[in-house]
């Protein structure tokens, strides 16, 4: 039985230029897309919201059409992700996880570019900004 997560991908436009979020990994301080796990009274969705907030700062609007459910490897341990793309429209100065996270908003190609050994999250962001 695979482990199950739950990612969201939060983009927004600056300037007309698309923008992804990503915030550092606790364990080693790579690069990453937030992510957590299910929750047995929230919705996958609600869990989506949630780690945004928690570890990037981040509201917005999850994508519907955008949700995905694929399977995948984080630092190599096999998983079953939901995935979900956020339109983002609010951006805390603070927020729970800013002690222990940097945040960082880049373009599509460098936050690829930014998700090293990550092959699994390269994948993700690529199909939901494709979708976007």
């Amino acid at each position: 039985m695979l482990r199950e997560k739950v990612l969201v991908v939060p983009v927004l436009e600056v300037d007309g230029e698309l923008q992804v979020v990503l915030v550092t990994s606790r364990a080693d301080g790579n690069w990453i897309l937030p992510k957590g796990n299910p929750e047995p009274d929230l919705t996958v969705q609600e869990v989506a919201a949630m780690e945004a907030w928690e570890e990037a700062g981040v509201r917005g609007e999850l994508r519907n059409v955008a949700a995905e459910r694929v399977e995948g490897d984080i630092r190599g341990r096999p998983l079953l992700l939901d995935c979900f793309l956020m339109d983002v429209d609010k951006v805390a100065q603070a927020w729970p996880e800013d002690h222990e996270r940097r945040r960082c908003f880049v373009g599509p190609k460098e936050a690829h570019d930014l998700l090293v050994d990550e092959p699994s999250l390269r994948r993700i962001l690529d199909r939901m900004v494709a979708l976007y």
